[in-house]
């Protein structure tokens, strides 16, 4: 995974801001921020330097490894990125041969517009997998984002789902599919009447 972000994101700005599209349940936001706080203490970078790579403020960074503010799906993704890890990575401790996940073990993230299950597995270095349930108009995030470094694969299970890539819209019902770069500008909506779900995967190159 790349260092840090694409800087076609603008710079994270007052909390509450930037992060209205698309918040962390607070339960999770507290464990989310301590695990990031390790993970940037082990590679040796202050708050500044993950702010940077990240292009977010150092504000920003600083309240949320506190557990103090939310962070949207983009603001994670950019984070993850300038750390070098998937977002999985932050909730596990290591690899083993055989892993078994039980429904009741998955991570859940909820989202404004969305619900996130997290599946990634240490077995699978350098991979993210989860699902995303969408209600009628919920999104990934209110603006498309980018990262650099990765390939994704959008599967839609259920729902009618538009699919925007550098502004272009692809649409995608039950069990049609699409694979494009991380460095595309990116973003989901259910443009349907039901509730729609898609499985997401993103792969390091």
């Amino acid at each position: 995974m790349a260092a840090g972000a694409s800087g076609h994101h603008p710079s994270e700005g007052a909390i509450g801001a930037a992060e209205a599209d698309v918040l962390t349940a607070a339960g999770t936001q507290a464990v989310l921020g301590e695990a990031i706080r390790q993970r940037r203490r082990a590679r040796g970078m202050r708050q500044g330097d993950l702010a940077e790579a990240a292009g977010l403020s150092v504000s920003f960074i600083s309240q949320f490894e506190r557990g103090r503010t939310d962070a949207s799906i983009n603001s994670l993704t950019r984070i993850c990125a300038a750390l070098g890890i998937t977002l999985g990575a932050l909730f596990q401790d290591g690899p083993r041969a055989v892993e078994v996940l039980k429904a009741e073990d998955v991570k859940v993230i909820d989202l404004e517009g969305a619900t996130k299950r997290v599946y990634t597995s240490a077995e699978l270095p350098g991979v993210d997998v989860y699902t995303v349930d969408l209600p009628p108009g919920g999104s990934s995030g209110a603006k498309a984002y980018t990262h650099d470094g990765q390939r994704e694969l959008i599967i839609c299970r259920s729902g009618f789902v538009a699919v925007e890539i550098d502004e272009r819209q692809y649409l995608l019902r039950a069990r049609d599919s699409i694979v494009f770069p991380s460095e595309t500008m990116h973003r989901v909506e259910n443009i349907g009447t039901a509730d729609a779900e898609i499985t997401w995967v993103v792969r390091d190159l």
